[in-house]
């Protein structure tokens, strides 16, 4: 398998879209989100479009978060296997690099883990913006994520430009694909 994957985490409000938008522009990813799903499964349940759900977010946040977390009770994958089912993804046979632009819970990084454990295809970008950069979030990331941090490939600071934030992901491709062909 040459074709890889990228997941962006995990705070949210600090460009993950932004970047997402710009791999599947610049380089052609294909972008799946775990979110999208949830969002489609809103609208069918509200009888609404998802433009209708993007407008009203604020209104429809509490039945986002309470019909999420109830799938995952049931299954702490459901989203990801959703996502995976409703983009026709086969991993055996991935036609081109995929991007994850919200990678936010301790079992998508354990299934990215086991991903990568069988392709090792799979890299795991953590995105901050410049302001977190002085809080102690390397000591809540190892308490929250553990054993799942080390598989944080790099980590990308979003100092609030575009054009910044373009540059320093050309930077993070060019170094992925100068590993991987060494």
């Amino acid at each position: 398998m040459n074709n890889i994957i990228i997941g962006l985490g995990f705070m949210s409000k600090v460009g993950k879209d932004e970047i997402a938008k710009y791999l599947v522009k610049r380089y052609n990813f294909k972008r799946i989100a775990f979110g999208d799903v949830l969002k489609q499964d809103i609208t069918k349940i509200k009888n609404i479009t998802l433009e209708e759900l993007e407008q009203n977010k604020e209104n429809y946040r509490d039945l986002l978060i309470s019909h999420g977390e109830n799938k995952r009770k049931e299954d702490p994958l459901y989203w990801v296997n959703q996502t995976i089912k409703s983009n026709n993804i086969d991993f055996n046979n991935l036609k081109q690099n995929i991007v994850i632009s919200d990678v936010r819970r301790i079992d998508e990084l354990k299934w990215l883990k086991q991903l990568n454990d069988k392709y090792k295809n799979v890299y795991i970008i953590e995105v901050i913006k410049q302001k977190h950069w002085d809080t102690d979030i390397e000591t809540i990331k190892s308490i929250v994520y553990g054993n799942y941090f080390n598989l944080i490939y790099g980590r990308l600071i979003n100092i609030g430009t575009i054009k910044d934030l373009h540059d320093t992901v050309d930077n993070i491709i060019t170094k992925i694909y100068l590993t991987k062909n060494n």
